[in-house]
């Protein structure tokens, strides 16, 4: 029988920034673990690190960031801050994905919302582009159907990670 992991484990994350000559501790030993079908919310005051804390789930720190020795993020048991880009690249937005608090800084304004989510159909599902342009309306159709209360960004970066399977 094969072992049973968690959905996400993140072990005593510590992050700090190194601001010129000094370092700024934005997280300090957090953990929790997630299971399959569970949700989670990260609550707290602005700056209290829960950004910080989703981008390093997430591989999605600047250059400046440190996270500490002794921090851990396993995802269904996969080592994630010892992991390579090109492999990180490979899960990043097919099984774990983030919604941004602000969605409109997730789109390329200088691209078309569809041509967005068929490039992100394209690099996960490595199906053509025609495949890719015909799922996009599919997927569309669905979930913003579903959500006609929600605001568009939302339900535009729900839909760009439900097209790459993450939901």
């Amino acid at each position: 029988m094969a072992v049973q992991h968690p959905l996400l484990e993140v072990n005593d994350l510590s992050v700090s920034f190194k601001m010129e000559d000094e370092c700024f501790d934005a997280v300090k030993n957090i953990s929790f673990t997630l299971e399959k079908g569970q949700t989670l919310a990260l609550v707290g005051e602005s700056g209290s690190g829960k950004s910080v804390s989703s981008s390093s789930i997430m591989g999605l720190l600047p250059n400046n960031a440190r996270i500490g020795e002794q921090s851990a993020i396993r995802f269904q048991g996969q080592d994630l801050l010892g992991m390579d880009e090109k492999a990180f690249r490979n899960i990043r937005g097919d099984r774990i994905a983030m919604i941004f608090q602000e969605p409109m800084t997730s789109l390329n304004p200088y691209m078309p919302v569809g041509e967005q989510v068929a490039e992100a159909i394209i690099h996960h599902r490595g199906v053509s582009k025609r495949e890719a342009w015909n799922k996009r309306w599919l997927y569309l159709k669905k979930y913003t159907s579903q959500s006609r209360v929600k605001g568009l960004t939302i339900i535009l970066m729900n839909f760009l990670a439900v097209s790459c399977n993450a939901l």
